[in-house]
C-alpha cells in the first residue's frame, strides 16, 4: 500500500509535461513488475529503484497475472488524471467516479489479498 501512495505523489508532478512524465513512470513500473530480476538502469526515476524494492517482498504465485492486470489499470489512471490536469480539465461526477475508481489503488489491493489463497490464474 505504500507503493501506491508513493506513486501517487510521484505523478503529482506539476510541470507543463507532467502527462508524459507520469506515462515514463508507468513504464517504468509496470517493466519492474514484468521483468522484477532485470538490473535497473543507472540514473532511472526512483519509482523504478522503489517498485523493485517493494516486489521484492511480495510473492505473487498464482495471482501474478491478476496483480499485473489490475496494477497496469492502476498506474494507467494516473497518466490519465496527470493529462487532465495538464489541460486544466475538470471531470464531471460521472467521469470522476470512472477515473477515482482506479487510483484508489483498491483493485491491486484485493489482488494481494488473494496471494495467500493459492487460487488459480
Amino acid at each position: 500500500m505504500n507503493w501506491c501512495f508513493f506513486f501517487d505523489e510521484c505523478t503529482d508532478i506539476a510541470t507543463p509535461q507532467e502527462a508524459q512524465e507520469a506515462q515514463e513512470m508507468v513504464t517504468i513500473a509496470m517493466d519492474v513488475i514484468r521483468n522484477p530480476d532485470k538490473e535497473r538502469p543507472h540514473g532511472e526515476f526512483i519509482i523504478g529503484e522503489a517498485t523493485r524494492h517493494c516486489h521484492q517482498s511480495v510473492h505473487l504465485k498464482g495471482a501474478r497475472h491478476q496483480f499485473i492486470e489490475t496494477l497496469a489499470k492502476f498506474t494507467a489512471s494516473f497518466v490519465q488524471q496527470a493529462q487532465d490536469r495538464a489541460q486544466s480539465y475538470i471531470r464531471n461526477i460521472g467521469e470522476y467516479s470512472l477515473v477515482r475508481r482506479e487510483t484508489i489503488g483498491a483493485r491491486p489491493s484485493f489482488v494481494v489479498l488473494e496471494f495467500g489463497l493459492n487460487l488459480p490464474g
